[in-house]
Parts: C-alpha cells; sequence; structure tokens
C-alpha cells in the first residue's frame, strides 16, 4: 500500500509538473503571437507612412519638373535677349561709325551729339536690364538645385528607414518562430 500510495504521489507531481509545461508553454505562444502581431502592425503603419512620404514626394518631384520648365522656357528667353543684345552692340557700333564720321563733317555738331547719347543711353539701359534678368535665373536655378538635393536626401533617408524597418520585422518573425518552437517541444515534454 505505501509504494502503491508513492507511485500515486509521484504521478500526480508528474501530472502537475507537466501541467505547468504545458501552461508556460502556453504563455510563451501566447507572448509570442501578441509580439508578432504588434510587429505586424508596426510594419503596417510604416509601410502605409512609406507609401504616404513616397506620394508627397512623388509630387514634389512632379512640381519641380513643372518649375524647371518654365526655368527652361526662361533660359531661352535669355537666350534671344543676349542675341539681340549683340544685335544692339552691333548696331551701336555701326551707329558709332556713322556718329564719328557725323561729327567730323556735319556742322550740327550739338545736335549729333543728342542723339549719339540717347541711343548709347538706351542700350546701356537694355544691358543692365539684361544682366539683372540673368542673375534673377542663376539665383532661381540655384534655388531648384538646392531644394532637388533636399529631396533626393530625404528620398535616401526614408530608403534607410525602410531597410531598418524590413530588419526589425525579419527579427521579430524569428523570435515568433523560436517561440512556437519553445513551445512545441514544451507540449512535446509535456506529453
Amino acid at each position: 500500500l505505501e509504494e502503491e500510495e508513492r507511485r500515486r504521489e509521484e504521478a500526480m507531481a508528474w501530472a502537475k509538473k507537466a501541467r505547468r509545461q504545458e501552461i508556460d508553454a502556453v504563455v510563451a505562444l501566447t507572448e509570442a503571437s501578441d509580439k508578432a502581431a504588434q510587429a505586424a502592425a508596426q510594419a503596417k503603419r510604416e509601410e502605409e507612412e512609406r507609401l504616404a512620404a513616397a506620394a508627397r514626394t512623388e509630387k514634389k518631384l512632379l512640381a519641380l519638373e513643372d518649375q524647371m520648365s518654365e526655368l527652361k522656357g526662361l533660359l531661352q528667353e535669355v537666350k534671344g535677349l543676349a542675341e539681340a543684345s549683340i544685335a544692339l552692340e552691333a548696331r551701336q557700333a555701326k551707329v558709332d561709325s556713322i556718329v564719328r564720321d557725323a561729327l567730323k563733317e556735319n556742322k550740327k555738331k550739338r545736335q549729333v551729339e543728342l542723339a549719339y547719347g540717347m541711343t548709347h543711353k538706351k542700350a546701356q539701359t537694355f544691358s543692365g536690364q539684361l544682366k539683372g534678368l540673368e542673375a534673377a535665373l542663376e539665383r532661381q536655378k540655384k534655388m531648384k538645385m538646392a531644394e532637388s538635393a533636399k529631396i533626393l536626401s530625404a528620398l535616401e533617408q526614408k530608403r534607410k528607414e525602410e531597410a531598418a524597418a524590413e530588419e526589425q520585422r525579419k527579427i521579430a518573425e524569428e523570435e515568433r518562430i523560436t517561440a512556437e518552437r519553445i513551445a512545441e517541444e514544451a507540449r512535446i515534454a509535456a506529453e
């Protein structure tokens, strides 16, 4: 009877131990599932944020392309103005030659000088306006280039963040698989 009682107590002890192991396995599996669910939710949020950021970046790039097209048009206008300026300078040189000849031969020297001065002043005014426009376009070009650099930097940063998020997702998946394996081993041991 004592031997049977001892065996019965040992059997009960083993049953309790197996039950505790089973409970521990269930807890571990639950925790692993929770972590996996949290990691999946985090990955989903990060993916949504990445898609939203990509959409915003694409919108900025499209706007930048439009602005670059406008800048190209302005540069074409500047080119036309430069050609006009060259033609004006050629005409001015011709006028200068005529004026010099006229100053030698024409008795109305004062009238010729006044006409020459007005023509020369107009040419100087046009040249100054052209230089101002060129400077403004150069500043705008630098601003667009700086904005492009910022956008490219933001894209690179987002790519790094996506890589880090993918790494975290892989780690979470590995933890989940490990937890399931431990739980399975505990269940087998309990059986």
